[in-house]
């Protein structure tokens, strides 16, 4: 009977360095969010990954990260979106506020002159009936 007296590679480096290398993704994921939400930012899988350094696929792997992205995106939607609203998109949306209101502006106008037209057109239309009586 022969033994294998092989000697078995030495594999603990390698895991402690997958170790280190697994908690400071952690880590960094932790500090994307923690500043994403400092920075009043749009919490979600892409907007983390990036800011991470990660993949999305690490994000959806990690159950206790995943759920906590989630709760964050579906708090967000619920209650800090209105409170985002930068000062670009402000003008934005005064400037398109500005000229929806000339447009209606300019249809009252146009209303307006054809009703008057309209109007007109009445009392000619009741002289012209008032002189066949």
């Amino acid at each position: 009977m022969v033994h294998d007296a092989s000697p078995r590679p030495n594999t603990q480096g390698i895991r402690k360095y997958a170790q280190q290398k697994a908690e400071a993704a952690r880590l960094r994921v932790d500090q994307a969010i923690t500043a994403l939400v400092q920075e009043r930012q749009v919490i979600n899988f892409n907007t983390v990954a990036k800011r991470a350094g990660v993949t999305k696929s690490y994000l959806y792997a990690h159950t206790p990260l995943r759920q906590r992205i989630e709760a964050l995106r579906q708090q967000q939607n619920g209650v800090t979106l209105p409170q985002r609203r930068t000062e670009a998109a402000a003008k934005r949306t005064d400037a398109t506020k500005d000229i929806l209101l000339a447009a209606k502006e300019h249809r009252i106008r146009e209303l307006e002159e054809q009703n008057r037209q309209l109007r007109e057109q009445l009392k000619v239309a009741y002289g012209k009936l008032y002189e066949q009586i």
